[in-house]
């Protein structure tokens, strides 16, 4: 039921999203859309903008297949098909600005995912590292993410017109050294 509940919210901002300004869609009219209390929002979601940032995490989790020799190439891959389609009807959400904004969530999530990809060899792990990335790899890291996350979003607006597995392969081009190989890792 969780679950279920938490997709009807999603659910229920893409479709405002589609149809108003980002800026007018509030917790109320999406906890109205979704046929929940807002008190019920607030159990799921802190704010709008999780729910926006949720879009991702959850297009990324569903893109990873933890039982196979998966790179990352593979997944960006992944993303920028599932992407084009999944984001088509909510590319306004990439006008959202400053702090909150849906480009810097990615470019964090990204950092955060790879950092812990390298660190713990899960991208989701919360346990302690078994290594740990040096100043210059983290400084490569954060430079890596900003750069793919801006053009992602620019593919996905079509500001780019090539295929895209080219796309995936220009991306995993320029993966820091540290993040190469198959993203399940064995310890």
């Amino acid at each position: 039921m969780r679950f279920a509940t938490k997709q009807k919210i999603l659910h229920a901002f893409n479709e405002l999203v589609q149809t108003k300004d980002f800026s007018s869609i509030t917790v109320n009219l999406i906890a109205a859309k979704a046929g929940i209390s807002h008190a019920t929002f607030y159990r799921y979601f802190k704010d709008k903008y999780e729910v926006m940032n949720y879009n991702f995490a959850l297009l990324v989790e569903d893109s990873l297949d933890p039982d196979s020799d998966q790179f990352l190439q593979d997944l960006f891959h992944t993303l920028l098909i599932e992407g084009k389609e999944y984001f088509s009807p909510l590319l306004s959400l990439f006008t959202t600005e400053g702090h909150n904004s849906l480009h810097r969530f990615i470019c964090e999530y990204s950092f955060s995912f790879a950092k812990n990809l390298y660190e713990t060899g899960d991208p989701y792990s919360s346990r302690d590292p078994y290594r740990t990335l040096a100043k210059e790899e983290k400084i490569q890291l954060r430079i890596f993410c900003y750069g793919v996350s801006h053009f992602y979003e620019e593919w996905l607006k079509g500001n780019y017109d090539i295929p895209a597995a080219q796309a995936a392969r220009a991306m995993y081009a320029i993966v820091p050294a540290v993040l190469r190989g198959p993203l399940r890792k064995d310890r």
